[in-house]
């Protein structure tokens, strides 16, 4: 303590000013860190994502899915629910004609990507609407049924121009 005292006025100052600039700037880090509160989910938007047509199911995506709260995302065209259990992304590319499996739900086409399946989740598109929308269901999720067929309330109001046996 002896030197602390010998400091001259205008050092101790500088000391109690650089330590305070360091415990502030310590407390935005964990704040901007735990500022979401570990409910984000992060995900790509579709390379389509700014179509029009996203934009207008977007604003009906709910605040809960199947009983799944909807996580904070900021990919356009996207949203995700029960901490990505659920993704959704609208703006996908019409797929390729290929041997995926293909079945209506509640009137809505959905291709299951077989490939892209895996990790402990499921990958469907839909069929016959562009822009297409992608949902990736984890295999948790109980009711697959049910969770497509309320998102398939979402994008019914993109238009239908092919249905699976065409």
């Amino acid at each position: 303590m002896a030197r602390i005292s010998k400091l001259s006025r205008r050092t101790r100052v500088l000391v109690a000013v650089a330590l305070a600039a360091l415990v502030v700037a310590g407390a935005l880090t964990v704040r901007a860190v735990t500022a979401d509160g570990g409910s984000g989910v992060d995900v790509e938007p579709a390379p389509l994502a700014d179509d029009p047509a996203c934009a207008r199911i977007e604003k009906g995506y709910p605040d809960r899915l199947d009983g799944m709260e909807r996580d904070a995302t900021d990919a356009a065209g996207a949203a995700s629910w029960g901490d990505g259990s659920v993704v959704l992304r609208c703006g996908m590319k019409r797929p390729i004609p290929s041997a995926d499996s293909c079945a209506t739900v509640d009137g809505v086409d959905w291709l299951w990507r077989e490939r892209e399946s895996g990790d402990g989740r499921k990958v469907l598109l839909t069929f016959g609407r562009e822009p297409g929308v992608q949902a990736t269901i984890a295999d948790e999720v109980p009711a697959l049924d049910s969770v497509l067929i309320e998102i398939g309330k979402l994008v019914e109001p993109i238009e239908q121009q092919r249905e699976c046996l065409d």
